[in-house]
């Protein structure tokens, strides 16, 4: 399973919108604090933050619709881990203001005379007039009148726009997961094999190696699942092809079936009406193991020459192949079980050849 795979859309359509509505919101509610006291009690985080915070939920639409590569994601990571940082600085001056109110970094004059917005049309005659300056210590200073009487109408905006700072710290922290997921997936056990969707193994060339033999095994796919390996047989057989392998033209009919069987046994692969891959009538190149979605399950990849002029060592990876055919496993189809499958496959063909 690749990154795309591993990293599906919906997480970053929600991981955006939910950005958005925090971007809007702490932008808000800076300047509901703005409007109270334009000076006081702030360093008007939340309007310089958003320099940050819109790049980077447009940016997650973006790669949600259009960009799905990892070098976009990594760009993206990068931003999300700005806007968590940015957050973090809004969660301290947040905290810090609830109790420093009348905390203003403008200097005293400026800091006196700024003070609510509805007061620049009323009363900054007044307000000014309180901050004429005066000689304390032989230094011409004003006196800041916010300790008289503090903005305390700004506490809730303080405390609001600290609660969307966390989420926004939650929401950049998710991406992030999701992006390390997406790049490292989990391990498997030490005793199972790792995913193999690009990873061709050799199959066993002597008798000593046989540890796997299934005699039969019928698997059964259902719905969407059935019309998925019908759909992928007529995409991947070539015409010249379908009469060995006695493949039918009535791919409508057997489409519009609700279930199909795939059969494994010692001389050959049944799919249904659909194929028949008998060991003695080809060769059986490589194998891949492929880790689809939750939804369709596991999918084993053949590899398939028709050519059977070749010796015990035609399992390597350089060989050439005819055509490739995906078999579709149910989800119930664990990985080991499907390894053990594989295997046996490798095994059946070999002995066939022999």
């Amino acid at each position: 399973m690749g990154f795309k795979e591993r990293f599906p859309r919906w997480i970053t359509l929600v991981l955006a919108t939910a950005q958005l509505l925090l971007t809007a919101a702490i932008a808000g509610l800076e300047f509901g604090s703005f409007y109270h006291d334009v000076a006081h009690g702030t360093i008007w985080a939340g309007f310089w933050s958003c320099l940050i915070f819109i790049p980077t939920f447009l940016m997650m639409f973006f790669i949600t619709c259009c960009c799905r590569g990892r070098c976009c994601a990594t760009y993206l990571l990068i931003f999300n881990i700005l806007s968590g940082l940015l957050a973090g600085v809004i969660i301290y001056f947040d905290a810090y203001f609830q109790d420093n109110i009348c905390k203003c970094y403008l200097g005293d004059n400026l800091c006196c005379a700024l003070r609510d917005i509805k007061s620049f049309n009323s009363a900054y005659g007044d307000i000014a007039k309180n901050c004429t300056p005066i000689y304390l210590n032989g230094v011409q200073t004003s006196v800041d009148q916010c300790y008289k009487s503090p903005p305390t109408d700004k506490y809730i905006f303080l405390k609001a726009q600290l609660g969307c700072a966390v989420g926004m710290i939650v929401a950049c922290a998710l991406y992030v997961i999701a992006y390390f997921y997406g790049c490292y997936p989990p391990k498997l056990p030490d005793n199972m094999e790792m995913n193999l969707t690009t990873i061709r193994t050799r199959a066993p060339v002597n008798d000593t190696d046989v540890t796997v033999q299934i005699s039969e095994l019928i698997i059964q796919l259902d719905n969407d699942l059935w019309r998925r390996q019908v759909d992928s047989i007529r995409g991947s057989v070539p015409a010249m092809a379908t009469r060995q392998f006695r493949v039918p033209a009535n791919y409508v009919d057997l489409r519009e079936r609700t279930f199909g069987h795939i059969l494994f046994n010692k001389t050959a692969i049944v799919i249904d009406e659909i194929m028949d891959v008998e060991y003695a009538a080809c060769t059986i190149r490589h194998i891949d193991v492929i880790d689809s979605t939750q939804e369709l399950g596991l999918i084993l990849r053949l590899f398939i020459s028709s050519r059977l002029a070749v010796s015990a060592e035609c399992f390597i990876d350089e060989d050439p192949h005819d055509f490739e055919i995906c078999l579709y496993m149910p989800p119930h189809i664990q990985l080991e079980e499907l390894l053990r499958i594989r295997q046996s496959i490798y095994n059946n063909a070999y002995k066939c050849l022999k």
